[in-house]
């Protein structure tokens, strides 16, 4: 254990909590116990609708732990409550919104929404990031040469742990269910993908199953990732750029 880290300890011994451990000799992700409170238990696939295309939000953040933080709660600070947090962590949630916007807003992005909407009605922004995380995840070292993506994952979820009370509760559950299955690395997982479009559609009643949504984007891989390696450059250079202007 000398060379782990283990959190979420237990203060109260009648809930059990998580206790993840973090590996990074074996570079190696660890889950014991039980998700807890025990009371959430129910409720833990519902946390799912939170995880969506984190792993582009967390990777624009660059090498900033507070600013990557702030970017990764940015969906959970609604209107101006990003006011109350600390500079750096209310800089990542107002990039969050800019990265939001400008994905929005950019032709690629618009264009290919067209070819989802048909199949995925007014959910089609929904699953495009879903499935831009999708190619992020699964080209990796396209995009970074010295860290792997399970090495950077862990690194994250470390970052993430060492701070969970400055999370709102939602993005914290969220944090949860991302290292439960180490979701951020296995979206690049065609089947991993599958399980958590699943969960969105029996709970949140999105218009097509995991294996139809799936099936969509084998169906149209070629064309949804040239528009991915078109828009994500253009998104990189962008979020560069605003870092320095805000800097």
């Amino acid at each position: 254990m000398s060379d782990s880290k283990k959190l979420f300890k237990r203060k109260n011994p009648s809930l059990k909590r998580h206790i993840y451990i973090i590996n990074f000799k074996k570079n190696c992700f660890c889950h014991a116990t039980i998700f807890a409170p025990v009371a959430s238990i129910s409720k833990f696939n519902r946390v799912i609708l939170w995880i969506m295309n984190f792993l582009a939000h967390i990777y624009l953040s660059g090498n900033d732990k507070l600013l990557m933080i702030g970017n990764f709660m940015g969906d959970a600070i609604k209107g101006g409550k990003y006011k109350d947090l600390q500079p750096v962590i209310r800089k990542g949630v107002l990039m969050h919104r800019a990265i939001d916007d400008f994905t929005d807003r950019h032709p690629v992005n618009f264009k290919i929404r067209r070819l989802l909407h048909p199949e995925f009605g007014k959910y089609a922004g929904v699953y495009l990031d879903i499935f831009y995380d999708h190619f992020l995840a699964a080209d990796w070292n396209n995009f970074v040469d010295n860290v792997s993506l399970q090495t950077f994952c862990l690194k994250f979820y470390f970052n993430a742990l060492s701070m969970h009370k400055h999370l709102p509760v939602p993005i914290r559950n969220t944090l949860y269910a991302l290292m439960y299955g180490n979701r951020l690395k296995n979206y690049s997982e065609l089947e991993s993908l599958k399980m958590t479009l699943d969960c969105m559609h029996k709970h949140y009643n999105l218009p097509r199953t995991g294996e139809d949504a799936v099936e969509f984007l084998e169906n149209n891989y070629d064309t949804i990732k040239e528009a991915f390696y078109e828009f994500f450059p253009l998104l990189v250079n962008y979020t560069k750029i605003w870092r320095e202007r805000t800097s």
